[in-house]
């Protein structure tokens, strides 16, 4: 229960738009509820815009020239990290 309870302290865990390495807000917030408790907000998600989303398929595309130059060992260390550091 206290494991819970520490959790539930963290809600709701808010979500930006991030272009590039930058967060930033999107145009609305899109609210995820628990499904069994709906007054319990989970999640805020930012929204991109049209906009945002455009820039950030660029920038996408223009990392992508560098990212498929890295061996696949390298990437499965790199994703590995990176879920380590979402834990």
């Amino acid at each position: 229960l206290q494991a819970l309870n520490q959790v539930r302290s963290q809600f709701p865990v808010k979500v930006p738009v991030v272009i590039n390495g930058k967060q930033t807000d999107g145009d609305s917030v899109f609210k995820r509820v628990n499904p069994s408790q709906t007054s319990e907000v989970l999640g805020e998600v930012q929204m991109a815009t049209v906009q945002q989303a455009e820039q950030a398929m660029q920038t996408a595309q223009k990392a992508y020239k560098n990212w498929k130059k890295v061996s696949p060992n390298e990437r499965a260390a790199l994703v590995d990290r990176l879920a380590d550091l979402m834990v």
